[in-house]
């Protein structure tokens, strides 16, 4: 005895291990035991502890111990660095095949008829067609992944394939939590659709996901997987994005001149100085071939380098009457005319338009050289008459009146 407690002989301490064991209760509940009836002796703890940990019996019904630190994958740099891999179904009586990329979670399902070697090489064949070849494939270590026929396929295109460990779902985390997704969406979707096609469903979902933002990246996987943003019906709400950039750069565009020409008009353009042409063909709404009318030349010129022909003084000379019919179109206005004043040219209705092209203005004086200065003074009245009728008639503006 020490004290109240019972010291248990050195002989007799392995039989009363034993009776403490016998149940195979843990090391908690055997430390309590040996309390309850005051026996003790030096490290009877360690001594329970350690019968508890060797117990073959114990150690083959345990449950799984804690979960190590977390260890994750190696970061990708690019869109098919490394994808995982894996096999979900049967769902509702049908198999799928479920492909994600690391990098931009692009995800891939494909309905199959049978989850072998053959189906899945198929499906990777399709899939690399159209995003290239994968440096590494993660998937469990099923049958279809570890058969021969998918070894020779991935050695052949230089892809190398790791295996997650045997019962180790986790390991190949990436595949197994976009079954997950893809079965809860799924359920959902036929739930409140009713009688919708599977596939309609599955191609909605496949749609809605990669043009969603990711969580761990930000942004949407087909932005990352194709390199530019998918247009979806959500756009309409902001309208054609093309058209309004399109309507502003018209808006801010520094031309303001409005013109257009006719075929067989007459214009001029600058080749080291301005040249009569005429205007040939219209190639497109601001293009057109012009014929250089002192050559035989044919140049291609936009709207913005041509100038429409004035016509001022050809209206001029239709409004005038005829003096007699011998004298038509010789008509002498330095008579009549202020002297201190130049008619120079101005634009006509289409020059106007024109906006920002002006006609050099000239000093013009019509003169009549075969006027007869022996005419009689009653012709040159009614002259005068009819001439000051056609300048009222025409409407000059006021610095030529």
């Amino acid at each position: 005895m020490w004290g109240y407690r019972v010291i248990i002989p050195d002989k007799l301490r392995f039989k009363l291990l034993s009776e403490f064991h016998c149940s195979h209760l843990g090391a908690t509940k055997m430390k309590a035991l040996a309390r309850s009836y005051c026996c003790w002796w030096p490290s009877l703890d360690a001594e329970l502890e350690e019968l508890a940990r060797s117990c073959a019996t114990c150690l083959e019904m345990r449950s799984d111990p804690p979960k190590t630190t977390l260890a994750k994958w190696p970061q990708t740099n690019f869109a098919s660095e490394r994808i995982h891999i894996d096999y979900a179904g049967p769902f509702l009586g049908k198999l799928f095949l479920v492909i994600t990329d690391a990098f931009t979670k692009w995800v891939e399902v494909y309905e199959v008829t049978r989850a072998d070697s053959q189906s899945t090489t198929e499906v990777l064949r399709e899939v690399c067609s159209r995003f290239g070849l994968p440096k590494t494939i993660v998937s469990d270590n099923s049958s279809q992944f570890t058969s021969a026929e998918f070894q020779k396929y991935c050695k052949l295109n230089g892809i190398c394939h790791v295996t997650s460990p045997v019962n180790h779902p986790s390991s190949n985390g990436a595949a197994e939590n976009a079954i997950k997704s893809f079965k809860l969406s799924l359920k959902k979707a036929l739930l409140d659709k009713g009688q919708e096609p599977i596939k309609t469903v599955l191609t909605r979902y496949l749609f809605m996901y990669r043009n969603s933002p990711h969580c761990t990246t930000d942004l949407s996987p087909s932005s990352l997987m194709l390199g530019r943003k998918v247009r979806t019906i959500f756009d309409l709400l902001f309208g054609d994005r093309r058209t309004k950039a399109m309507e502003n750069q018209i808006k801010n565009y520094s031309g303001t001149r409005v013109v257009s020409f006719e075929v067989g008009e007459s214009a001029y353009f600058n080749k080291k100085g301005w040249k009569d042409v005429e205007i040939v063909q219209r190639v497109a709404s601001s293009v057109y071939l012009c014929k250089v009318k002192d050559a035989n030349e044919i140049w291609k010129r936009r709207a913005d380098q041509l100038i429409k022909i004035g016509s001022f003084f050809k209206k001029l000379y239709e409004k005038l009457p005829e003096r007699d019919s011998n004298r038509a179109g010789n008509l002498d206005l330095t008579k009549d005319l202020d002297s201190s004043e130049n008619v120079g040219t101005r634009k006509d209705s289409n020059v106007r338009d024109s906006m920002s092209d002006e006609i050099i203005t000239e000093n013009v004086t019509l003169v009549d050289s075969n006027v007869d200065k022996t005419e009689d003074v009653g012709s040159q009245n009614d002259y005068s008459v009819a001439r000051d009728r056609a300048r009222r008639e025409i409407k000059l503006p006021v610095r030529y009146r």
